[in-house]
């Protein structure tokens, strides 16, 4: 019995060592801002861990239209999303440990957002 619970607590730290380094460095972000219309707010730098999942996501209170764009420390975009609503989702996987800018869009009246990263 005690060879089983050795081997649970193994498994359990290594799945909470590899989750303490998903998505952004030094852990999860989460930001709320009033965006004024048509106008556009920059976050950077924001270092996501590579290999690993990373994902941002931006909850608006239904005013506007929100976009997200997500740019390397290269200025290359990664990935995006410009669906018409304001509930925009990236996921990406970084390649390697790097900076990133996120970019929040909004294409009408001003509007009160969530931004949280993993």
């Amino acid at each position: 019995m005690s060879k089983h619970v050795g081997l649970l607590a193994a498994v359990l730290s290594l799945c909470i060592t590899t989750a303490a380094f998903a998505g952004a460095q030094g852990g999860p972000r989460r930001d709320t801002v009033t965006i004024k219309a048509n106008s556009t707010i920059t976050y950077r730098p924001i270092t996501f861990v590579g290999g690993e999942l990373a994902r941002v996501e931006v909850i608006g209170d239904g005013s506007s239209d929100l976009d997200l764009y997500i740019y390397d420390e290269d200025g290359v975009l990664v990935t995006f999303d410009d669906a018409l609503d304001d509930t925009p989702l990236c996921t990406w996987r970084p390649r390697f440990t790097q900076q990133y800018t996120l970019k929040v869009v909004n294409l009408g009246r001003a509007n009160t957002y969530i931004m949280k990263t993993n």
